[in-house]
């Protein structure tokens, strides 16, 4: 009898809290007061992938090896042109380019995030 803990049954369920849970412990653990560097930033790289990490472990727990192969495999499938996929990836950077542009253009203060002036000196 396998021991599955009703994760088969309702791994909907399971997916959406493990998704919720993993994304919001890291958004409070980069937001908190006091947590060292190294950990903030780790945080917050993997807090973006909460819902993948969510279904990985769902499938892990349900189909095994096999089934996270299977997940993972699905990914070299490409169903659209290389146009969609460069405009799903550069579309954020653009539109915040543009939105950075424009606040300048009206009076506001230029980021600092192409200059060394926003590097920390130590």
């Amino acid at each position: 009898m396998e021991r599955s803990f009703g994760v088969k049954q309702h791994s909907l369920v399971v997916y959406f809290f493990l998704a919720y849970a993993i994304t919001w412990i890291l958004s409070i653990v980069v937001t908190a007061q006091g947590t060292p560097q190294p950990i903030v930033g780790l945080s917050a790289l993997i807090l973006h992938y909460g819902p993948a990490l969510a279904a990985l472990i769902v499938t892990a727990w349900i189909a095994g090896r096999k089934g996270v192969g299977a997940l993972l495999n699905r990914l070299r499938i490409w169903r659209v042109g290389i146009g969609w996929y460069l405009l799903v990836l550069f579309f954020p950077v653009v539109i915040r380019l543009i939105a950075v542009g424009i606040d300048v253009l009206l009076g506001g203060t230029a980021p600092t995030f192409f200059s060394a002036a926003g590097v920390p000196s130590s």
